[in-house]
């Protein structure tokens, strides 16, 4: 399993993170601000209020859960 998503991660990652961006032509700037809107309305759902101020512990708090 691991191969196939290293693989994945080769050809198109952040499709394969979220397929919402366009396959081959994927907006980094539209990627990571979507991911900030996702965590801050995931967040409340999993009792916390909001998420941490940088982006190295946002990365941690993501990454524990």
């Amino acid at each position: 399993m691991g191969r196939f998503w290293d693989e994945r991660a080769r050809e198109d990652a952040m499709f394969f993170v979220d397929d919402r961006e366009p396959y081959g032509n994927a907006d980094a700037e539209r990627f990571w601000a979507q991911g900030e809107r996702d965590l801050d309305h995931t967040l409340p759902r999993w009792g916390r209020a909001s998420r941490p101020a940088t982006a190295s512990s946002t990365w941690a708090a993501a990454s524990a859960g």
